[in-house]
């Protein structure tokens, strides 16, 4: 842990640094230490701004936990700079975790705040940054603020989701609950949405059940997935870390083509319904998607033996982040990686025309239990279509398509991804009064680019789309071949 008297004097010297950008009229632009995880180019939005380096600001400041009721509780306060993977490897040891953990291990608890992420645990405690008490913050004239639901709450409110145009999170205290080693899921397959629903409602009012998101694999199969947290494993262990286990989604596929789904179940949570049953270590679980980037290398993971054995750490998701930024051109060509959220019960309507777009399945459904400034609703899922289009469509056609099915059904779009919106259009839409106060009060404006500075991406130019697949393929062979070489060798030794 970092004493917190390096951090003051760690956050002393940003303050400086931020305070003459202020007095030049200079816009800065954040250096970290971890790869970004966002699926979009934010190069342009940097280019002429000055470099602040908040590298440093990756440490656990304290560990705070006591014994409650059944568990433990408690909170933890750290940098923005801390992984997830970091986050969860200092709170197992007191059995604590967050009651949101995203999938993705490189995703800082600064990044997870600023861009709204979410997890499976999402369906009852909301967003990560939901259990987030009080960030500390420099803003744009290089002031410390501290920020709570007491305290600058104007700032408190709005800096989620913000992110970075309102200011620098170097401080975050958050809240943290019972954790086990274990995590029994259930696997149920259902025909259609409207008869998950129900389902969610039950599971959100069960204390037995803690973790749960979907896949969709087919129009009308959907595998509910649903964990309990255990001291001991009731179902058979599985891991995907160890090789040769494919990509999660992949996994998922091959429980629905081989289990009986015609036979009842005697499972205690869901007797009658068929259900296959296993169980995960629970970092395991947590970042179960992190091989493979949420199926980033999808054709050329999990169709070769080869690859799932000798480049299983070739496909984690830090690996894939930075060739996705270092060859950005080309995967905003090659991919669509989208995140809508909509209320659960508009989302049977969009979910046709979503699965109409021309992205290759599984669609990942998330359940979050949140409220926003524009809906009375808490019941709310997160539709993550991540995937390699179809021929004859550009990335950049689908994620309009989206943004069209998402107007039409009051959807709100993540910014995670790139979107495509005139100027004056993202302005008006999403651009809202409270963030625009806060940027005024706290001198964001001086200094911190506007939200649509930071999320608005360039349309890729008019290059022909047949290329793509055929290069993707070309080089999915070369990783085949030099597989195949390996193993020729090693079995020569």
């Amino acid at each position: 842990m970092k004493s917190l008297t390096q951090h003051r004097r760690e956050l002393e010297i940003l303050q400086k640094t931020v305070e003459d950008a202020y007095q030049k009229a200079k816009k800065v632009a954040l250096k970290s230490a971890h790869v970004s995880n966002m699926f979009r180019d934010d190069r342009r939005c940097k280019e002429g701004c000055l470099p602040i380096n908040i590298g440093p600001l990756d440490a656990i400041l304290s560990v705070e936990v006591q014994v409650k009721g059944q568990g433990n509780e408690g909170r933890i306060r750290c940098e923005p700079g801390v992984t997830m993977e970091k986050l969860v490897e200092a709170l197992l040891p007191f059995q604590c975790l967050p009651a949101v953990v995203p999938d993705l291990k490189g995703i800082t608890v600064g990044g997870a705040i600023a861009g709204g992420a979410f997890g499976s645990g999402s369906f009852k405690a909301g967003y990560f940054h939901d259990l987030c008490q009080e960030y500390e913050v420099i803003v744009g004239d290089g002031s410390l603020i501290t920020c709570s639901p007491t305290e600058n709450s104007d700032l408190f409110k709005v800096l989620p989701n913000s992110m970075g145009t309102l200011g620098i999170i170097v401080g975050v205290t958050l809240s943290v609950s019972h954790a086990t080693k274990f995590v029994d899921l259930r696997y149920l397959k259902f025909s259609s949405w409207a008869q998950v629903v129900p389902f969610l409602q039950r599971a959100k009012d069960d204390p037995k059940i803690h973790y749960l998101d979907l896949l969709q694999l087919e129009p009308k199969v959907f595998i509910l997935i649903v964990g309990t947290q255990t001291q001991t494993a009731s179902g058979k262990m599985y891991s995907h870390e160890k090789n040769p286990s494919p990509l999660y989604s992949t996994h998922v596929k091959e429980i629905f083509l081989q289990h009986n789904w015609s036979a009842r179940s005697s499972d205690s949570l869901f007797p009658e319904e068929s259900v296959y049953l296993e169980s995960m270590a629970m970092d395991d679980y947590l970042f179960r998607n992190d091989k493979g980037c949420f199926g980033m290398s999808l054709v050329a993971f999990d169709t070769s033996f080869i690859t799932r054995n000798f480049f299983g750490s070739m496909f984690s998701s830090s690996v894939l982040m930075k060739g996705m930024h270092t060859f950005q051109n080309y995967f905003d060509r090659a991919f669509v990686f989208q995140n809508v959220i909509f209320d659960t019960f508009q989302l049977e309507n969009a979910l046709p025309l979503i699965q109409d777009v021309g992205v290759l399945p599984p669609i990942r459904l998330t359940p979050v239990s949140t409220s926003t400034s524009t809906s009375t609703s808490t019941s709310f899922v997160n539709v993550g279509i991540y995937g390699i289009p179809s021929f004859k469509l550009k990335p950049s056609v689908i994620v309009k398509r989206i943004q069209e099915i998402a107007e039409k059904y009051s959807g709100k779009k993540n910014f995670a991804g790139n979107s495509y919106y005139p100027v004056s259009e993202f302005q008006a839409k999403f651009q809202e009064k409270d963030l625009l106060a806060a940027r005024r009060k706290f001198a964001g404006e001086e200094i911190f680019p506007e939200l649509s500075e930071k999320v608005l991406s360039a349309e890729p130019g008019e290059k022909e789309v047949w290329k793509i697949p055929i290069l993707s393929w070309i080089f999915y062979g070369i990783l085949i071949i030099v597989g195949f070489l390996t193993v020729v060798i090693l079995s020569l030794e």
